[in-house]
């Protein structure tokens, strides 16, 4: 979509601002734009990441609206890249999961949405490493006990059935080598190199990726 049929109203704009100042419609808007994966409310929520990306330097106000209404500290975040091939597979599995778990804890939530990423050839430990990826971000309540063992189950399936990558930046919870698994291993052979070389004393490493990487 071109850029120039992304402009809203600034009319427009400043009202969203005040109404998504109030806490129940930003639940109102997670719940209508990112639930259940229908296809419309899929593409508007898609469309809503593509303002919040590529909006914010020419409309500050719209990318300030839609960080306010996506993003909560309430929640977990978790996200898996996977070859697009298999996004109708992991969504089956998320809402088969999803519904499994409302079994055991009716209020239970949790919401998914997807952005894809072409490839990287720069990058060696991005999940987009000479491959174009879908990141699946997957939203869970904190506040839930079953929010953990959720995300821990989509991660796995993720892993082993998708072939997928975790976000770095993201809830994980696989906090092994495993997460290594799906990534050429002469990939982590080159960055272990340029580690050695260019980090000698370790100064950006901690207990955390000691524990991932080996080193």
């Amino acid at each position: 979509v071109p850029d120039d049929q992304l402009i809203i109203p600034q009319w427009l704009a400043l009202f969203l601002k005040k109404v998504l100042t109030n806490r129940f419609a930003r639940r109102l808007v997670l719940r209508t734009l990112s639930t259940r994966i229908h296809v419309k409310n899929f593409f508007l929520y898609d469309m809503g990441v593509y303002f919040r990306m590529h909006m914010a330097s020419s409309n500050p106000l719209l990318g300030s609206i839609l960080y306010s209404a996506l993003k909560t500290r309430s929640q977990y975040n978790s996200e898996v890249a996977i070859d697009p091939a298999f996004f109708e597979t992991f969504t089956t599995k998320f809402l088969e999961t999803l519904d499994e778990y409302k079994r055991k804890e009716p209020k239970f939530e949790a919401h998914l949405d997807a952005r894809f990423i072409g490839q990287s050839d720069k990058a060696i430990l991005a999940a987009n490493f000479r491959r174009a990826v879908l990141f699946v971000d997957l939203h869970v309540r904190k506040t839930s006990p079953y929010a953990r063992p959720f995300l821990q189950e989509m991660e796995d399936f993720g892993l082993d059935f998708c072939g997928g990558k975790m976000h770095w930046g993201k809830t994980i919870m696989n906090m092994s080598p495993r997460l290594l698994k799906n990534y050429d291993k002469r990939d982590l052979e080159n960055f272990r190199q340029y580690k050695k070389r260019y980090d000698p004393k370790s100064v950006f490493s901690n207990n955390y990726t000691s524990r991932i990487f080996g080193f």
